[in-house]
């Protein structure tokens, strides 16, 4: 789940251990997170970061919406009585099951990269904010709604540290065919 919601949202891996239930919110288009605290992008005096991630009812198995909803039951026993108490959304497997910190998110995405035959040394957990805003660029999402999402102030930022663009083949292919 946690990489599901890495790339539907292009949040960091402090963003993402940040998310609690308790500014949470379900939408029928997706569910969004209202961060309580301050991240490494927003200051003092700016409105706090909120992520949204949208529903995907054409498959349930990679719908944060049904994903984060499902996760929230099996975890409910583990989870704070007082609704004032702080409720975060990513908790530890192991017994107590505290909130977990952004280096244990980033464990878990990195796993699941490496299981997926990608190269860590390579790809890192933060790999998703560019993986995701470059899929979405490509898509054809332009780069105003993309900064916005991922709450860069300047396309030179994207540009520059998260675009990859997708290599095209057929130049390469075309010389070749006609020789």
């Amino acid at each position: 789940m946690v990489v599901l919601l890495a790339l539907t949202s292009a949040d960091r891996g402090s963003e993402l251990a940040g998310n609690d239930l308790r500014f949470r919110r379900f939408h029928p288009e997706g569910t969004e997170f209202n961060l309580p605290e301050l991240t490494k992008s927003v200051r003092v005096g700016k409105n706090l970061k909120s992520s949204f991630h949208a529903s995907f009812p054409q498959d349930k198995l990679l719908c944060p919406y049904e994903c984060v909803k499902v996760y929230e039951s099996l975890t409910s026993t583990f989870r704070p009585v007082d609704p004032a108490r702080p409720n975060k959304l990513f908790l530890a497997i192991t017994s107590p099951h505290k909130p977990v910190k952004s280096a244990t998110s980033a464990h878990w995405i990195e796993n699941l990269l490496v299981k997926s035959g990608i190269d860590s040394n390579i790809f890192t957990a933060h790999s998703t904010r560019g993986a995701a805003s470059s899929t979405t660029a490509r898509a054809g999402m332009s780069v105003s709604d993309i900064l916005r999402v991922a709450n860069w102030t300047s396309d030179n930022t994207f540009q520059r540290f998260y675009y990859k663009p997708f290599q095209d083949p057929s130049f390469g292919r075309t010389v070749l065919s006609l020789t």
